[in-house]
């Protein structure tokens, strides 16, 4: 059920992510038809002003004739008649205008429709993908009660299994070794018979009676010793009936907790969600490559450091600082809830982005919280560094260094014991980033989340 819903919930996701695709370019072109208005609605103006001008002259011009009849009457018919025709291009004109204004209102009132429609479908959807998660939510606490009952009769059954099993061995054990010593005897007896019957020694009647007398005791044990052995065995097959049973209920319970991990993820992830959403809709996919997805990019990491500390224990980590822009904002994170931040850069001239200065400007960003900061001026792929981190505990790591394919997926491989959110950075613009993205997620066995207007992906834990 829990996979089912989980499905579900992603082709939820989906339909609100190309609805809000949908919904950003209805913006895009919303805000072209305003502009055309505006433009319109300014061309009028100048129409309209012209007219008023041309009704002016015309005013002048009635007076000048009044004033002037006698002497330039043709002059005046004639600038006159050029007035009238003048004012009836700018009437035309109008005209024009005010039905290209009308046309334009038109395809406004349909976009803001459309707007509207489009508003309603992402409501729907996020309605929707609410009750899935509340769903899961129930889901994941069936399958803890379970699990929780069922695992604790288990182990007890198969550890009483697991002693009785025990005690069966050594039983079967004693019951070897005293076969082993009567079939000794049993030999000895037998050999002594066959050496009383070759010599011919003695008759039938003549033979030890204490001989004939260990003999038959030592048959009887024999027959007592194979009766516990059959019994031993049955024991043997029963208990290694019992340990298959116990085996496949560990299984089962295996496959329980692969459930609960999937609805742990769904769980962290639908928060994330909710923290992602209001910072993403005021992004623009019209930016330069290198900046969409960053308007509110720092702010967006901050919120998400501050759930990781309030949902796991540890640290935070940034590695890759610069200039310390989103360190301050980690920085203030940490400072709040008691916890620190492990600040990992080279900050060495000639690397990625450093042209000088880089380092001092990082110190006097963080300075209102440098009590709360590590700083680590080292690669992050030197081993001393790497042994540095994985020596910490961390709720949430943001991965910001060197852009190449292996030197980010060894970035993401040093923080994967992060109890909380891993962050990865630049994703739209850097292939290899994407790539070493997809292939940590593989290797570190997370659940993946983007969005094409976050620049930063992240890396969602299992329980």
């Amino acid at each position: 059920m829990a996979a089912t819903i989980e499905k579900e919930l992603e082709e939820a996701k989906t339909k609100w992510q190309q609805t809000q695709q949908e919904l950003d370019k209805t913006k895009s072109e919303l805000h072209d038809v305003r502009e055309e208005l505006e433009r319109s609605q300014s061309q009028l103006d100048e129409v309209l002003g012209e007219l008023e001008q041309t009704h002016f002259e015309l005013h002048q011009l009635k007076e000048k004739g009044e004033q002037q009849q006698s002497e330039s009457n043709g002059e005046v018919e004639q600038e006159l008649e050029e007035t009238k025709s003048k004012l009836q291009e700018t009437e035309q004109l109008l005209e024009q205008s005010q039905s290209q204004l009308g046309e334009t209102m038109g395809v406004l009132e349909e976009y803001q429709s459309q707007m509207e429609k489009t508003t309603g479908t992402l409501e729907e959807s996020q309605e929707k993908l609410q009750q899935k998660q509340e769903e899961l939510e129930q889901v994941k606490a069936e399958l803890a009660q379970k699990q929780s009952g069922s695992e604790l009769e288990l182990k007890k059954e198969l550890q009483e299994t697991k002693s009785q099993l025990y005690e069966t061995k050594e039983e079967l054990d004693r019951t070897y070794s005293q076969l082993d010593q009567v079939m000794g005897e049993l030999e000895e007896s037998q050999f002594q018979l066959y050496q009383i019957k070759e010599k011919g020694e003695v008759k039938h009647s003549e033979i030890d009676p204490k001989v004939s007398t260990e003999f038959e005791e030592t048959k009887k044990q024999l027959h007592q010793t194979q009766e516990q052995l059959k019994k031993s065995n049955a024991t043997v097959d029963r208990l290694t009936m019992k340990l298959a049973n116990a085996r496949g209920q560990l299984e089962g319970i295996g496959s329980d907790l692969e459930k609960i991990k999937a609805v742990y993820t769904a769980h962290v992830t639908k928060h994330l969600i909710h923290i992602l959403l209001p910072t993403i809709q005021s992004e623009s996919l019209d930016a330069k490559p290198h900046l969409k997805g960053s308007i509110n990019q720092r702010k967006r990491i901050a919120q998400v450091a501050e759930y990781c500390i309030k949902g796991w224990s540890g640290d935070l980590i940034e590695i890759g600082c610069f200039r310390g822009e989103t360190s301050k904002l980690l920085a203030e994170v940490a400072q709040k809830y008691d916890r620190r931040l492990i600040a990992l850069d080279p900050w060495e001239l000639g690397t990625q982005n450093c042209k000088g200065g880089e380092y001092e400007t990082f110190l006097k960003n963080i300075e209102p919280y440098k009590d709360v900061v590590d700083i680590i001026r080292l690669s992050s792929l030197d081993e001393k560094a790497i042994a540095l981190v994985k020596n910490r505990e961390l709720c949430f790591a943001f991965v910001d260094g060197l852009h190449t394919y292996d030197a980010c997926l060894k970035d993401i491989e040093t923080v994967a014991h992060c109890q909380g959110i891993i962050a990865v950075d630049d994703l739209l613009w850097c292939a290899d980033v994407e790539r070493a993205f997809q292939k940590g997620a593989e290797i570190i066995q997370r659940s993946k989340l983007n969005f094409p207007l976050c620049r930063e992906g992240y890396l969602v834990p299992s329980c």
